[in-house]
């Protein structure tokens, strides 16, 4: 006796991406750090069960350091403001000799490790 049903090839082809479709998706999520099981979750939520978008949840040191940028950049921007031009160059002009200074006594450092690196 015979099947009654026989499996066809484009039917194994659709059972074979409804399985790897959401694997390939989720690789390629945690290839780009972010969680794929996580946005599918969020998406079924949201588009098939009709539930509103669910808030992001932002950690309290991503507050932080983002309102400490904001202050320093709000801190030169008023330092800038304050200064004459006169005050800029001179301030600029002092840190320009002081890296100046560090960077020759790093390339001395450099020169003596070299040197005691010949020597062994």
């Amino acid at each position: 006796m015979r099947r009654k049903y026989k499996m066809t090839g484009f039917a194994r082809f659709l059972i074979f991406l409804i399985m790897f479709t959401p694997l390939a998706y989720m690789g390629a999520a945690y290839y780009n750090g972010e969680d794929g099981l996580d946005k599918i979750k969020t998406f079924i939520e949201e588009k098939v069960l009709g539930n509103e978008p669910s808030e992001k949840k932002i950690e309290t040191e991503e507050i932080i350091d983002v309102a400490e940028k904001v202050d320093a950049e709000k801190s030169v921007e008023a330092e800038i403001l304050t200064l004459s031009k006169d005050d800029i160059i001179a301030k600029q002009e002092a840190e320009i000799n002081a890296l100046k200074e560090r960077v020759n006594k790093l390339e001395k450092l450099v020169e003596s490790m070299q040197e005691k690196a010949a020597v062994e």
